[in-house]
């Protein structure tokens, strides 16, 4: 598919994918007592990002994380889930700007983005906003799901567009 251009068929294909999107939201990691929006809602996005565009990507996986965030209830609150909707985005595109010069730092600049970077700073808005005790207690909490997670999410899209999405070109 071409890159370049916007169509009416990569709009489609970014819906399909928007909408894959919201049903990985619903396969997710639960963490007991404080909800759980580490999911697989961005292996869409990531997909994207190689298939279709980086931006495309980019939005697609900005979107599935703001329906996860809706779904599950805005568990680290809206402000929190914003900022890693922001950073989702920008962890989809970079993986796509990135992957077909290095695959290997593209996944590690996208898992950075996606996963402790953006922790971190959702960290901060939930210990700021008095969700949290402590500046870190979220981040320890949830960085080894959240690696987990995004490192599947990541891994899994490449595989992915290797094996199919070089064919549908």
């Amino acid at each position: 598919m071409d890159k370049s251009k916007l169509s009416p068929a990569k709009l489609a294909i970014s819906g399909l994918l928007i909408g894959i999107s919201v049903l990985g939201s619903y396969i997710s990691l639960p963490m007991p007592g404080i909800g759980s929006t580490i999911a697989f809602d961005s292996l869409p996005g990531f997909f994207g990002a190689l298939y279709l565009s980086p931006m495309l990507g980019a939005v697609i996986g900005a979107i599935g994380h703001l329906m996860t965030a809706i779904i599950h209830g805005f568990p680290q609150g809206i402000q929190s889930h914003m900022v890693v909707m922001i950073f989702m985005g920008i962890a989809c595109a970079s993986f796509g700007f990135l992957y077909t010069k290095q695959k290997i730092v593209a996944v590690i600049v996208a898992y950075m983005f996606n996963g402790p970077v953006t922790l971190f700073l959702a960290s901060w808005i939930a210990y700021v906003m008095s969700m949290t005790p402590t500046l870190m207690f979220l981040f320890y909490m949830l960085i080894l799901p959240l690696s987990l997670a995004a490192l599947a999410n990541i891994l899994l899209a490449a595989g992915l567009y290797e094996a199919i999405g070089k064919r549908l070109r």
